[in-house]
C-alpha cells in the first residue's frame, strides 16, 4: 500500500466554448507581464504585486469561497500566505494564452513557519500544485481563479492523515489506442463525453500508451493503467458521477482548459470510507492536450479534496482551521 503524497475527480449545463478574441495584449506581452508578476510574488513584494490587479479585481480562490473583491481583500489574503509561508515560491510549469486569458500550472514550494489559515506552524516542507486562470484587462489582472487541493496541504502540514492508496491496477485489459479522427478541440470534448458515459474502455482508447495523467488530490503522476484504475475507484464510490462543463478555453496548439462541476452521490466505498448517500457538487478544472492524430496526450485534473469530504458529511466544514481542530 502506498500513501497518497503530494507531488504529483457530459451532461453540459450552461456550457461555454470559449476562444477569446480582441485581446489588447499579444501572447508574448501577456507572458512577459505574467513573468514580472510572478517575480514580484516570489520576491514577496506585496505593493508591486497589487499593481498587477485592477482596482475592481476579483480573486476566486475556489477551495475557500466566497471570492475576494478588490485590492484590500486580495492584499490581506496574499499577506496571510507570506506570513504562514515566509519562503513562499512559485515555480511555473506550463503557461498558455488565449486572447486576454493566461492559464498556468505551477508548483508552490514553501515551509510552514507561521500561522496559516488558523493552523499553527508545523515546520513542514510543502509542495502544492495550484492551477490559475488569469483574465487580463490590458496589463492588469481583472479576475484570478485558483484551483488548489487543500487536502494535500493539510496532509503535508501533518495535521491530517493521508489515505491509503491501493494498488492501481485496472480490472480489465486496456484496449489499444484508437484516434478520434477529429480536431483537437473536438477530441477534448469527445474525451469528456466518454468519461461522462462511464465507459472507461471507450474513454481510454483516446489516450496513447505514453499519455501524461495527473489527479492533483492523489498526489502522484499516473500512467494509462493507473489512471483507469483510479477512475474505477471513483466510479465505485460515485456510480452516477458526472462533470458539467462551465467554460471551455481553447489555448491553441492542442491545449484546451475546461472548468467543470463534478457531481454525484456517495453510494459506494471511497478509499475505505463507507457510503454516506450524500450528494456533492465540486468545482474543478481539466487541462488537456490533443494532437493532430486525434489522441489526447495530456490530462491533468484539479479540484479540492476537502470540499468533497465536507459535502459528503465527513468533515464539519471545508475550512482549514476547523479541519485542524478536527485532526490535531
Amino acid at each position: 500500500m502506498r500513501k497518497i503524497g503530494m507531488w504529483f475527480a457530459i451532461g453540459t449545463v450552461g456550457a461555454l466554448c470559449f476562444s477569446p478574441i480582441g485581446a489588447t495584449q499579444t501572447e508574448d506581452e501577456l507572458l512577459a507581464v505574467e513573468q514580472e508578476f510572478n517575480d514580484a510574488v516570489n520576491a514577496h513584494d506585496v505593493d508591486k504585486i497589487m499593481t498587477y490587479f485592477t482596482d475592481d479585481s476579483v480573486y476566486d480562490f475556489v477551495p475557500q469561497p466566497p471570492a475576494m473583491n478588490g485590492k484590500e481583500e486580495i492584499t490581506a489574503f496574499i499577506e496571510g500566505l507570506f506570513a504562514g509561508m515566509p519562503d513562499f515560491n512559485i515555480v511555473e510549469r506550463h503557461n498558455h494564452v488565449a486572447g486576454n486569458i493566461l492559464v498556468r500550472e505551477a508548483v508552490l514550494q514553501a515551509t510552514h513557519l507561521g500561522v496559516l489559515s488558523g493552523i499553527p506552524p508545523t515546520g513542514n516542507s510543502l509542495q502544492i500544485l495550484p492551477f490559475h486562470i488569469f483574465e487580463f484587462e490590458g496589463t492588469q489582472v481583472k479576475k484570478s481563479t485558483e484551483y488548489l487541493d487543500m487536502q494535500s496541504l493539510l496532509i503535508q502540514m501533518g495535521v491530517m492523515p493521508a489515505a491509503e492508496l491501493p494498488p492501481l491496477e485496472p480490472s480489465f485489459t486496456l484496449p489499444d489506442p484508437e484516434p478520434s479522427g477529429i480536431s483537437y478541440f473536438e477530441t477534448a470534448i469527445e474525451s469528456d463525453s466518454r468519461w461522462n458515459s462511464g465507459d472507461l474502455n471507450s474513454f481510454i482508447k483516446l489516450y496513447p500508451a505514453d499519455a501524461d495523467f495527473l489527479i492533483a488530490p492523489l498526489g502522484i503522476p499516473l500512467d494509462r493503467s493507473a489512471y483507469v484504475a483510479a477512475q474505477e475507484i471513483y466510479s465505485t464510490a460515485f456510480p452516477n458521477r458526472i462533470m458539467e462543463t462551465v467554460r471551455r478555453i481553447d489555448c491553441g496548439d492542442g491545449w484546451v482548459v475546461t472548468e467543470v462541476i463534478f457531481k454525484g452521490t456517495h453510494d459506494g466505498p471511497y478509499f475505505g470510507i463507507p457510503a454516506t448517500g450524500q450528494p456533492f457538487a465540486v468545482r474543478g478544472v481539466n487541462i488537456v492536450q490533443a494532437n493532430d492524430d486525434g489522441f489526447v496526450t495530456y490530462l491533468h485534473t484539479y479540484y479540492d479534496g476537502i470540499t468533497l469530504l465536507a459535502q459528503l458529511g465527513l468533515m464539519p466544514t471545508s475550512s482549514s482551521s476547523e479541519a485542524w481542530e478536527l485532526y490535531k
